[in-house]
């Protein structure tokens, strides 16, 4: 879909903005960095402001995979190795990366 230049002259579209505010609402919704990265480049946006726009990310992906784990398998997390898959499974799907996965799926409420 072509983009009019005559909404961004006049301050109505602004793929900065745009950007900033579907990483914001994918991160709150419990979805990860390559799940958003993926989504907005469906969008046309060019690779700069797509990389800044999860730069400016002020939240934490590990706190929001541990979030979502807790969420589907209780304030304890994981209890055995095939929930710890699930929830790797989960993630994965969900657009976490490697790292946040380990983390999150390694429970360790100490942490």
């Amino acid at each position: 879909m072509p983009r009019s230049s005559a909404l961004a002259g006049e301050g109505w579209q602004d793929d900065t903005r745009f950007a900033e505010s579907l990483v914001r609402s994918r991160a709150a919704s419990g979805y990860g960095p390559l799940y958003v990265r993926a989504e907005l480049s469906t969008h046309g946006l060019p690779g700069e402001a797509i990389a800044a726009a999860l730069e400016g990310f002020e939240g934490d992906w590990t706190a929001n995979a541990r979030d979502l784990v807790r969420r589907r398998f209780g304030p304890a997390g994981p209890a055995d190795l095939a929930q710890r898959r699930k929830a790797a499974d989960l993630l994965a799907r969900r657009g976490f990366d490697g790292d946040s996965i380990r983390a999150a799926t390694r429970w360790d409420p100490d942490e």
